[in-house]
């Protein structure tokens, strides 16, 4: 089931790019490079701008999430269980 459900994600639902976590050849290294490369690209330029860097952490957030939303959500996005 969870083939069929990375599957359906990776190819039907479209993910995000920037979603790296629990995705085949992404990790957080990639994120990091990225992260690092822009602002070195940003002292590069010669007018500055400010940056803001916001990190999320959801560790644990499956032991709180509704199942029964979970599923609906699941559903709309063409899922099926």
């Amino acid at each position: 089931m969870a083939k069929r459900i990375y599957h359906t994600l990776e190819l039907n639902v479209g993910l995000s790019k920037l979603q790296v976590g629990f995705r085949r050849g992404r990790n957080c290294e990639n994120q990091i490079l990225k992260i690092t490369q822009a602002i070195e690209n940003g002292f590069q330029q010669k007018k500055m701008h400010r940056s803001v860097l916001v990190l999320l952490d959801f560790s644990s957030a499956h032991d709180i999430i509704r199942r029964q939303k979970l599923r609906l959500s699941m559903k709309g996005q063409g899922i099926q269980l």
